[in-house]
C-alpha cells in the first residue's frame, strides 16, 4: 500500500469515526442513563451500571445506531443475572432493600434463645470498663461490621479489635455458662469458645 493510500485510508476512517463520535457521546452522557435508570427501577446503582458496562462495550465496536439495544441487553442481563460480573462486584450495593422484612428477622432474632441471651447480656451493666468497651466493639461487629471498618470508624488498632472480640466470647462464655448452665452449650475443646 502505497503513502497516499495510506493516507486517504486513515482519513476516510477519521472522518467515519468523527460523524459517530456525536451520537455515541450523547448516548453514553443522556440515553445510557435513562435506560440503566429503568432497568434498575432508579435506584443509585444506575451510574455504577452504565460505567461497567461502557467498559464492557467500548471496543467492540458496535455502530451508533444499534448501541442503544445493545446497552439494554448487556445492561439489563448484568444487572438481573445472579452471577454476573456486576452483581459480583456490586452485589452488596444493589440488594432490593423495599423487599426485605426485617420485623421478621427481628422476629426470628428474638426467638432464638442465644439472641435473647446476647440480649440480656448486653443489657446487662458492665463491671468493668473493659467489659464495657468489648461490648460497644461487639455491637459494631453485630451490625455487620469487619473488624478493618471497626478500626477505620473508631481509630482503634486492628489488634486492639481483635482481642475486644476475643474477650466479649470469653466474657460470654462465662454469662452463658452461669446463666444457664453448661449443658445448653456445648464448649469448645479448650473450653474457651462457645460454639453456637
Amino acid at each position: 500500500m502505497s503513502r497516499k493510500q495510506k493516507t486517504n485510508n486513515f482519513k476516510a476512517n477519521s472522518i467515519s469515526w468523527l460523524f459517530y463520535l456525536p451520537l455515541s457521546v450523547e448516548f453514553w452522557n443522556r440515553e445510557a442513563y435513562t435506560i440503566a435508570r429503568k432497568i434498575t427501577s432508579d435506584r443509585d446503582i444506575h451510574r455504577d451500571l452504565v460505567a461497567f458496562i461502557y467498559i464492557l462495550l467500548h471496543d467492540k465496536g458496535i455502530i451508533p445506531q444499534s448501541l442503544p439495544a445493545t446497552f439494554a441487553r448487556w445492561a439489563y442481563q448484568q444487572y438481573n443475572w445472579k452471577d454476573s460480573a456486576f452483581n459480583k462486584q456490586y452485589a452488596n450495593y444493589h440488594l432490593d432493600i423495599d423487599s426485605i422484612d426485617y420485623e421478621k428477622i427481628d422476629e426470628k432474632y428474638q426467638e432464638s434463645k442465644y439472641g435473647r441471651l446476647i440480649d440480656e447480656y448486653f443489657d446487662q451493666e458492665s463491671a468493668t470498663e473493659n467489659e464495657f468497651f468489648c461490648k460497644e466493639i461487639a455491637k459494631l461487629v453485630f451490625q455487620s461490621m469487619s473488624y478493618r471498618e471497626i478500626e477505620r470508624l473508631t481509630g482503634i488498632r486492628h489488634d486492639i479489635v481483635c482481642n475486644a472480640i476475643k474477650q466479649f466470647r470469653n466474657d460470654f462464655r462465662d454469662f452463658c455458662i452461669n446463666r444457664s448452665g453448661a449443658t445448653d452449650i456445648q464448649l469448645g475443646k479448650d473450653n474457651r469458645e462457645a460454639e453456637f
